[in-house]
């Protein structure tokens, strides 16, 4: 499936989100000195708990 213009585009900008959360994430990590699998798996848990509620 060919994808048009507006599709290259929001693919683009969402990769680009995704890349700045993921180096952002790891800064905080290292800040932490926690490795961000660590945060990102407690993360998922607490939300799987509902102990965090995502906002959208």
């Amino acid at each position: 499936m060919k994808m048009d213009e507006y599709e290259l585009e929001l693919l683009d900008a969402v990769k680009t989100a995704t890349e700045f959360d993921m180096l952002m994430l790891k800064r905080r990590s290292a800040e932490l000195n926690i490795p961000y699998q660590t945060i990102l798996s407690s993360l998922i848990h607490q939300y799987v708990t509902k102990k965090v509620k995502l906002t959208f």
